[in-house]
This record gives C-alpha cells, sequence and structure tokens, in this order.
C-alpha cells in the first residue's frame, strides 16, 4: 500500500524530488503524490510535469490545508 503525500517545495531541491527521487517510489507503489505546494506558482510546474500532477492538485497557498483536512499524516 502506498502512503499517500504532499509534496511541500517544488522548486530548488523540491524540483529534484519531483524530477528524481520520487518517480522511481511512484512506479514501485511506495508512495502517491496527492498534492504539491509551493509558494511560486511557476515552481508548481515541475509537480504537473515530472509527477503528472493535474493543475488541480499543485497549488500555491493554504488551500492545500482546506482540500486535504482530514487526512492524516503518517
Amino acid at each position: 500500500m502506498a502512503y499517500k503525500m504532499i509534496q511541500v517545495g517544488t522548486g530548488g531541491f523540491g524540483r529534484s524530488w519531483c524530477q528524481k527521487f520520487l518517480p522511481p517510489n511512484i512506479k514501485d507503489g511506495l508512495v502517491e503524490v496527492a498534492a504539491a505546494v509551493d509558494i511560486h506558482p511557476q515552481a508548481l510546474n515541475n509537480a504537473k510535469e515530472f509527477l503528472g500532477l493535474r493543475a488541480d492538485r499543485a497549488v500555491g497557498s493554504a488551500v492545500i490545508l482546506l482540500i486535504f483536512r482530514g487526512y492524516r499524516a503518517c
């Protein structure tokens, strides 16, 4: 069973997570990226491009807290 996660930060080092570290773990079924958030909206393109996230799952504000309230962290 994959762990659901939210990638916080998708620019800089977060880009490396989106491009290099997460895809093999997604492929192996270890993690599922439910959403990504970054204060710089242009950085969210990394999550869309490398992780295949839909635009409504890549947000640039605290809206993510409202979307995923009720989910518990592992």
